[in-house]
């Protein structure tokens, strides 16, 4: 408990500075249907340095909202991101994902068979 409160301690300082946080919903692209979910993700997908690969685990300790949803694709898989928030930001988390897909069509689009 004495960790999650640092780290909510530090999210909240965070916060005082930016509205929200940006990444990517995870390294790598999506699995393939035909791959088990707990291989451990992709080949080469994990940057050598941790940068924002610990958001979500952290974001999750402090216990706060974050919203995913897809961006693009790479090699025709699709990947996404997401935008975590302060506590009690839902509101505001939607409202962006809301307006990032009225913008794009990435939501409307599906992967290629293959």
């Amino acid at each position: 408990m004495r960790i999650r409160t640092l780290v909510k301690e530090s999210f909240a300082a965070l916060f005082e500075q930016v509205d929200v946080l940006v990444s990517p919903s995870r390294y790598g692209i999506a699995p393939k249907i035909t791959e088990p979910l707990d291989a451990g993700g992709s080949p080469g997908g994990r940057p050598a340095t941790p940068g924002m690969a610990a958001l979500i685990p952290a974001a999750n300790l402090a216990g706060l909202p974050a919203l995913s949803f897809p961006c693009g694709f790479v090699d025709k898989m699709p990947v996404a991101m997401q935008v975590v928030g302060p506590a009690f930001s839902e509101n505001a988390l939607l409202a962006i994902g809301r307006e990032f897909q009225a913008r794009t069509e990435w939501h409307k689009q599906h992967p290629g068979v293959g």
